[in-house]
């Protein structure tokens, strides 16, 4: 192999390298909830459950990789890590959201809204 073409190569790797690395920090795949939440922006699962009175997300993945299932859930926090906003769809359309309000802390209330359907409004 010629000295050219070895640098080539070399050059062709180190960039496939420098390439896979950036993509796999980029690329927003996350597994469980992250430890930094950002308030006012939306995680996204395919599962969920109940926490304290308000929904929360299962194991959170990227956008990409929950819409193309057939039900996905989305959530926003606030400073101190908790669900304000629990949406769920199904097949890509609003299926209910519920709205968490706290007080002191502590949740004080929920909002259930199903489009076509009465809020159904629930106090702690």
């Amino acid at each position: 192999m010629k000295a050219t073409q070895f640098q080539f190569v070399f050059r062709s790797l180190n960039i496939g390298f420098i390439t896979g690395i950036f993509l796999v920090t980029v690329s927003g795949t996350t597994w469980g909830i992250p430890s930094q939440i950002t308030p006012g922006y939306s995680y996204f699962s395919n599962e969920y459950h109940e926490n304290g009175g308000c929904y929360d997300l299962g194991e959170e993945k990227n956008l990409e990789e929950v819409y193309k299932n057939f039900n996905y859930y989305e959530a926003m926090y606030n400073a101190l890590q908790q669900v304000v906003l629990f949406k769920a769809y199904k097949q890509e359309k609003l299926e209910w959201k519920m709205t968490c309000d706290y007080r002191d802390g502590h949740l004080s209330r929920t909002v259930t809204e199903r489009p076509g359907q009465p809020a159904e409004i629930k106090s702690y």
